[in-house]
């Protein structure tokens, strides 16, 4: 699904101050292990997200 070196636009659910809310953001994709892949951009620290979790909204190639 994920091809590591590629840029992606990511969509996730995150909570925020009574609420949730979309929170869109253009990652390299760094690493995939199954579920889990390794995001890193220039502007944030890298992350892990688990595209299974239901906070996972959609991925698209920019």
């Amino acid at each position: 699904m994920f091809e590591i070196g590629r840029d992606y636009r990511i969509t996730m659910i995150v909570a925020v101050p009574g609420n949730w809310s979309d929170e869109t953001g253009v990652w390299t994709v760094a690493e995939v292990d199954g579920t889990l892949v390794k995001l890193t951009n220039p502007y944030t620290p890298d992350t892990i997200i688990n595209t299974a979790s239901w906070h996972f909204v959609r991925a698209e190639i920019v």
